[in-house]
């Protein structure tokens, strides 16, 4: 069997829900970093850490306080696995 399909940008904006954006943002700017850090051999753990904590605390928020509405269109939304993945 092959591989299963890798979703290649995690954080594209054009296919995530409007209350994801601040998360894929945030992101979005600890890949950079990451990528910074590890093309210049440069050590960014001390900048890191305090972004994926803010991460972590607006993913609780947002689920928290996540509608009926919201949570249909997570079940609905495009990227979500299906059952031939």
């Amino acid at each position: 069997m092959g591989e299963p399909p890798r979703i290649t940008n995690k954080t594209d904006l054009s296919t995530c829900l409007p209350f994801e954006r601040p998360v894929f943002e945030l992101e979005r700017k600890l890949d950079e970093l990451m990528a910074l850090s590890d093309a210049n051999t440069m050590n960014l753990n001390g900048e890191l850490k305090p972004l994926l904590e803010k991460r972590d605390r607006m993913l609780k928020e947002i689920v928290g306080r996540l509608g009926p509405w919201e949570r249909v269109q997570i079940a609905r939304h495009a990227r979500r696995p299906q059952f031939r993945d």
